[in-house]
């Protein structure tokens, strides 16, 4: 292959998140030297090189960043990653189809060696350096979990953490996190560990059948072919529910690789590997990769069918780089390997790495997300990538001493996992301790003084539970149902109640709306919510009160599914919304039953606690831009506003006591208001119990009274 994109050989480590190195350099002898060319026949005794492919991660890397950046356009960078993962199942199972056709075996422990020189120390570095740097940037409260995730990142289960949390990819606290972005490289090293055996499985099977070693890649197809649809239909499944394995799970990517895979060990016919055809898939290619950059968002249910775009649309110019019949390289590809875009993809392991912990520590030291912070931040981490790269990274790499011996690159590999684990140690001892400190104890003591723990429990005739406050034997009855931004008033209309002879009964779970709409948590549709608004309707049913509170929080956008699990649209989640609203308040006042309300908080940029425990926060940097914090949840908020005026529904706002005109603070007077990015301190909702006395009088008084 003659231009750029010359051929020169295998390519053999991976670089980037979950790829593999693909450029000339001192590991050059180690290549193979009869090589298959992937997507296309035997490449002889030449080894092949495709510089459109560091291009191709150029591409993937730019996009990350610029999604993470928080720049316009970018919405959906975050398929970046698929980008990789594609690469990476094209390479590896090129390297190693054509080992085991080359030596009719693939030498595991070899392999497993090149991985581990490749990722262990440059990961290493990033997570010792970021794990001591938190110590200084960040809040004693955010050190265990942020240790946490650095020990999980060591040990590539970083993802296998983050789904099992509480917090998605796309939002907050877990979107604080400098570790966030290890999720994609435990993936990809969890692949590497499967890929080579079942690689290496077939190979063997082969050697052993009729037609050997002959036959092998028409065994792998249909292992690959299996593994493909069995893995999308995972995908598809998890993805409709909601479940975060989805996200991060192997088994729902490892179709992504498949295909890849599939792609690797095709032979193309020359008629495909013509100008016209080949500049078409790479050009058509790359208008899916940057079509779902542009088109796709957080707010949408990914991966699932979505992730066919870049996942096709990568293929598609991996296929269109393949040599052509007349021995030149296509003009996408030619493009693709330009030095300006092969020097960015041979950093983007290290860039990738370290970008994310640069963005994160920016924020939390300026208390903002807004790109003018975190695009310097990210060409910032571009420089210390490239000094790592070349003085970590390819020194270990290619040291003649390491590559000698196998058990020597897994010792090396044992030691540093073990330092990372240490260190991770020592900082969340450091943010125990921390706590501990005098200048630290008027935020724990806020945060341990929003316990919102019933004081008393009740059960009903049907056994449903709830919380029995206010006045046990008030002649009115009023129930309070919703999610913990019910619970955040509780004890301040219990105060109220307990004054007006009226009866509080509670009955709130965190994360569940009380209107009957589907939710997902995490793990996937959450059928505690369905049962959780089922019995509390019940309940109501039977106690016939004189007022039902509903409130709850309105940043579920995201999160809504169809009644049936199904994954909706962004429009499709609001009219749910709608619907599920405006049910719960007809069924309501159909029985004779009143409904009032309260208006959700605004959301904050950052936690507060945290924010006010960092060494450059205070009141003023922890607040927010009155607009910024409305923004979020605001087509909820409009939804429900629009049912509110409609049916006339008593609301209690308060807004403008949380925020002036331009900021909400996080400080009154001597009062944190903020228990978090969104709950109010009880100490708060209590110091305003008779702005809540009118608003109870009022949705109490008879019909036609009220204000």
């Amino acid at each position: 292959m003659s231009g750029s994109t010359g051929r020169v050989r295998v390519a053999d480590d991976p670089d980037g998140p979950g790829a593999i190195t693909n450029r000339r350099g001192p590991e050059a002898a180690a290549q193979t030297a009869d090589a298959t060319g992937p997507g296309g026949g035997t490449e002889g005794a030449a080894e092949w090189f495709r510089g459109d492919i560091d291009g191709l991660r150029a591409v993937a890397i730019l996009a990350v960043v610029a999604y993470h950046a928080n720049l316009v356009g970018f919405a959906g960078g975050f398929v970046g990653v698929d980008v990789f993962f594609v690469i990476s199942g094209y390479l590896i199972t090129t390297k190693l189809v054509t080992e085991s056709e080359r030596t009719g075996r693939v030498v595991l422990l070899s392999f497993w060696a090149k991985r581990l020189r490749r990722l262990v120390p440059a990961m290493a570095s990033m997570l010792i350096v970021v794990l001591i740097v938190s110590v200084f940037v960040l809040s004693p409260r955010e050190l265990p979990r942020v240790a946490q995730s650095g020990a999980a990142a060591s040990a590539y289960v970083s993802n296998i953490l983050f789904a099992t949390g509480t917090t998605t990819y796309f939002g907050s606290p877990t979107t604080e996190n400098p570790f966030l972005h290890t999720w994609s490289l435990g993936v990809e090293e969890q692949f590497y560990l499967v890929w080579p055996l079942l690689i290496w499985g077939v190979a063997a099977l082969a050697a052993r059948a009729a037609g050997g070693l002959r036959g092998s890649r028409r065994r792998l197809g249909i292992v690959l072919g299996g593994v493909l649809v069995i893995s999308f239909l995972i995908s598809l499944g998890l993805t409709r529910s909601g479940n975060q394995w989805a996200f991060f799970g192997l088994p729902s990517r490892a179709w992504e690789f498949a295909a890849a895979g599939l792609a690797a060990i095709v032979v193309l016919p020359a008629r495909w590997r013509r100008r016209g055809p080949a500049t078409a898939a790479a050009v058509v290619g790359l208008l899916m990769i940057a079509g779902a950059v542009v088109v796709f968002d957080g707010a949408d249910a990914y991966p699932g069918v979505r992730a066919l775009v870049p996942t096709v649309g990568t293929l598609l110019v991996l296929l269109g780089g393949v040599e052509l019949a007349s021995g030149t390289p296509a003009p996408v590809s030619g493009l693709l390997a330009h030095p300006a875009m092969r020097w960015v993809g041979r950093v983007s392991y290290s860039w990738y790495l370290w970008h994310w912990p640069f963005m994160v520590f920016a924020s939390a030291l300026f208390i903002s997300e807004s790109p003018v912070v975190r695009v310097p931040a990210g060409f910032a981490a571009l420089g210390v990538a490239w000094v790592v790269h070349r003085r970590i990274e390819d020194p270990i790499r290619f040291s003649p001493v390491m590559r000698r011996s196998s058990a020597r690159t897994f010792g090396l590999a044992a030691v540093i996992t073990l330092a990372t684990l240490v260190v991770a140690g020592l900082v969340a001892w450091r943010g125990d301790v921390a706590r501990t400190w005098p200048e630290t104890q008027l935020l724990e003591a806020a945060n341990q003084a929003n316990d919102l723990t019933c004081q008393t429990f009740a059960k009903d005739a049907a056994g449903r539970v709830y919380c029995d406050g206010g006045d046990p034997d008030g002649s009115r009855t009023v129930v309070l149902v919703g999610d913990s931004h019910a619970g955040q008033w509780m004890l301040a209309l219990d105060a109220v109640a307990a004054d007006a002879d009226v009866r509080l009964v509670s009955r709130w779970v965190p994360a569940c709306p009380g209107i009957p709409v589907q939710v997902t948590n995490p793990l996937g549709l959450d059928l505690d919510c369905t049962a959780y608004q089922e019995d509390t309707l019940a309940m109501i049913e039977e106690l016939s009160p004189d007022l039902v509170v509903v409130t709850q929080s309105a940043t579920y956008q995201g999160r809504i599914a169809a009644r049936d699990g199904a994954a909706l649209e962004a429009e499709e989640q609001l009219g749910a919304w709608g619907e599920a609203y405006g049910s719960f308040v007809d069924t309501l006042t159909d029985a004779g039953v009143p409904v009032a309300t309260i208006v959700d908080t605004p959301q904050l940029a950052v936690s507060p606690l945290p924010c006010l425990g960092r060494p450059t926060g205070d009141a003023e940097r922890c607040a927010a831009e009155r607009g910024d914090a409305f923004a979020e949840g605001a087509a909820i908020r409009d939804v429900e506003a629009r049912l509110r005026a409609e049916r006339q529904i008593p609301t209690l706002d308060l807004s403008d006591q949380l925020c002036d005109d331009t900021s909400c603070g996080v400080i009154d007077g001597d009062l944190i208001v903020f228990a978090d990015r969104h709950h109010i301190t009880t100490q708060w909702a209590l110091a305003h119990t008779e702005i809540v006395r009118d608003f109870l009088e009022r949705a109490l008084a008879p019909a036609g009274a009220a204000g």
